[in-house]
């Protein structure tokens, strides 16, 4: 098992590394966004916006879904299982390299 820890410890960041690159991406995308809305054309703008809140609305979806058992949703049946939610617009994982 010590060399599956190893191989663990070297692929699953830290929480303070990940909270840190977290951080660093949400700064870097206000940046963006402001940047866009001060030297952007409105088409950019636009899209910008719109890119901006259909995350937003992915990320409320996860966090209703990830809290369901805490009793606060009005709806809890409703909504999809944590697997369709995770699943949903993820990014592909890489290949296995040979």
């Amino acid at each position: 098992m010590t060399g599956l820890h190893s191989h663990l410890a070297q692929i699953i960041p830290r929480q303070s590394e990940l909270a840190a690159l977290v951080k660093s991406l949400k700064l870097s995308v206000d940046e963006l966004q402001h940047a866009v809305r001060s030297d952007g054309t409105a088409a950019i703008r636009e899209a910008s916006t719109k890119r901006v809140m259909e995350q937003a609305e992915r990320q409320i979806m996860r966090e209703r879904v990830w809290f369901r058992a805490s009793g606060f949703e009005l709806d809890a049946g409703g909504l999809p299982s944590i697997d369709q939610v995770l699943g949903t617009g993820a990014a592909p994982r890489p290949a296995e390299e040979s």
